[in-house]
């Protein structure tokens, strides 16, 4: 099995954090969901919790950025 480089886990969080903020602006908070969230990264919504818990996890990383 090939080893994810931490460059590779950081791309992927950063294309989850930019596509759940288009998301957001588009729809607002309530109406993102994740699905929407991972088609605009490019990844399935399963993906998406590899890196996030929860969609409120996803909130909290964009607020903080």
């Amino acid at each position: 099995m090939t080893k994810v480089t931490q460059a590779h886990i950081d791309a992927r969080t950063e294309a989850i954090l930019d596509a759940a903020m288009k998301m957001i602006v588009q729809k607002g908070v309530h109406g993102a969901t994740i699905e929407e969230i991972a088609a605009e990264a490019g990844l399935s919504a399963g993906a998406i919790y590899r890196y996030f818990a929860s969609k409120e996890d996803v909130l909290r990383a964009v607020i903080a950025q």
